[in-house]
């Protein structure tokens, strides 16, 4: 019984994480030369890698060639198999890279390569390369590069972060030119998923189907210039109050006395930060002055402000861990009680209530070790303005009055600690000095007409920019349509724009 490789996906050690790649990679293929055996019609004209963990489908393709007659050599059907992959790198981060040392390569696959004609080192060539690795080891990446002719980064700086890593590692072992050099093609959510239920009747009143049907097109969020303060603070209101039910729920579930009282729906400033605990995402900026902090928090009680974190860590980050241990310890400090609020068990659901209901969405990770990130575009859309280092997305979203920026200014010859200490104190000054006034500023009906206004210009400049349309679009002109792939991209792209029509789009992040 072979369930069990699959059974755990994160936690493993790296015998058992080469069998599951073994079994995406190879028996992936199978599986869809399986169904076609079965008349089921699934032959993709293109295989799309993202990141490494599926590379070994290149090797299936290969022997596939060679088996059937095709191919008279590995290097002539690997070249033909290059052209039909294109490749995706989420992350400049080397733990998102795996690696497996030569005799766990060879345990694995003492056979399968000599189906290829490959001796064992010719084999591990096609995973090492001078730039990336000492020869030691064999990368999961540089096997996914050399076999497509087709790769892309995620955002634009992650696009340029990666032509720096991965130049010179070219298609097969050679590394002869790829068709292309490395795409930037940004990530994009679907907008008709992540809008919250008020907000997606404010937009169905203000802009009808557009905003589902083409959400790409700038001209779908235009009808929002004009939209009632009132009505759009409504909303807004509506969204916040279901997550903050959530967090006062969750603050008395740990034994506490829930948000303070003059938390209301109607009054407090919602700091939302979820995501992955990976250290360089530095969820503890904020903490580094509890002083300031807390003054920010509940130094005046007629501008409550609320912060909450969501999130897990790798089991088998220990830094990662310890990062959400303190960050559970300040939620239970007598001074922050009712004011950090940690949520639990973080996964969709929570996501969206969280993207859905929070005013401000804080992200924080040091520059440019985050790809794209994708959560900043949820809150967006939802009417959250970003407060953001300027990395992955944000570096090219970022404008004057849609949002603020860190980072921006730091020293280039500053320490990782130095430059921590500076973006932490950057971070605490653009929200005493501007988010918080400015969200406090209030009309005589207690609606903050200038901070709307904010809001408003980064639904209308972010929200197609960034749109899973868009993004599937420039994946079918940049990566599909040169491998041949038209016919059946039309088709996708087609499926999905009418499951957004009738609401029925699927919900995979």
């Amino acid at each position: 019984d072979d369930r069990w490789i699959t059974g755990h996906l994160y936690g493993g050690d790296q015998d058992t994480r080469i069998r599951q790649e073994i079994v995406l990679g190879i028996g992936g293929a199978r599986l869809l030369r399986t169904l076609q055996v079965l008349g089921i019609e699934c032959a993709p004209a293109v295989y799309h890698l993202n990141e490494g963990h599926s590379a070994f489908v290149a090797l299936e393709l290969a022997r596939e060639r060679l088996a059937s007659g095709a191919a008279t050599s590995f290097a002539t059907a690997h070249r033909t198999v290059a052209s039909r992959l294109a490749f995706t790198t989420h992350t400049p981060v080397s733990a998102g890279h795996d690696t497996f040392p030569a005799e766990l390569v060879e345990a694995y696959f003492s056979e399968y390569r000599e189906q290829l004609g490959l001796s064992q080192t010719e084999l591990m060539a096609l995973g090492q390369h001078a730039a990336v690795n000492d020869g030691s080891g064999f990368s999961m990446t540089v096997l996914a590069l050399r076999s497509a002719h087709a790769r892309n980064g995620v955002s634009q700086l992650h696009g340029a972060v990666s032509r720096r890593m991965w130049r010179g590692v070219g298609v097969g072992v050679d590394d002869a030119p790829p068709r292309t050099e490395m795409e930037a093609i940004t990530n994009g959510v679907h907008s008709a998923t992540w809008a919250g239920p008020d907000m997606s009747s404010l937009f169905d009143d203000r802009m009808g189907t557009a905003w589902r049907t083409a959400p790409h097109k700038h001209s779908s969020w235009q009808r929002l210039t004009d939209c009632d303060s009132t009505q759009l603070w409504s909303a807004r209101t509506a969204q916040r109050g279901r997550l903050l039910e959530r967090v006062d729920a969750a603050a008395r579930t740990e034994g506490l006395e829930g948000l303070a009282p003059e938390v209301t729906a109607d009054r407090a400033l919602v700091l939302g930060f979820a995501r992955r605990f990976a250290t360089y995402k530095r969820a503890g900026l904020l903490l580094e002055d509890p002083d300031r902090l807390w003054r920010l928090l509940a130094g005046d009680p007629t501008r409550p402000v609320v912060l909450v974190f969501a999130g897990k860590a790798h089991p088998r980050d220990e830094a990662g861990k310890r990062l959400v241990q303190r960050i559970v310890e300040a939620s239970r400090d007598e001074r922050f009680r009712g004011r950090i609020v940690f949520l639990e068990n973080y996964g969709v659901e929570l996501a969206r209530l969280l993207v859905q209901g929070s005013d401000v969405w804080l992200n924080t990770p040091r520059r440019p070790e985050e790809a794209s990130g994708t959560s900043g575009m949820k809150a967006a859309l939802n009417g959250a303005l970003n407060v953001s280092e300027l990395d992955g997305w944000w570096d090219e979203a970022y404008a004057p009055g849609i949002g603020w920026p860190l980072g921006d200014g730091m020293p280039q010859d500053a320490s990782a600690d130095e430059v921590d200490r500076m973006e932490a104190c950057q971070l605490m000054e653009t929200l005493e000095h501007e988010v918080v006034p400015l969200f406090f500023a209030r009309d005589p009906q207690g609606v903050p007409v200038q901070w709307l206004g904010r809001v408003v210009r980064s639904i209308e400049t972010l929200a197609g920019q960034f749109s899973a349309h868009r993004m599937l679009q420039e994946y079918v002109e940049l990566m599909y349509r040169p491998a041949g792939a038209q016919p059946l991209l039309l088709w996708h792209v087609a499926a999905a724009q009418a499951a957004s029509q009738t609401g029925h789009a699927a919900r995979a992040a």
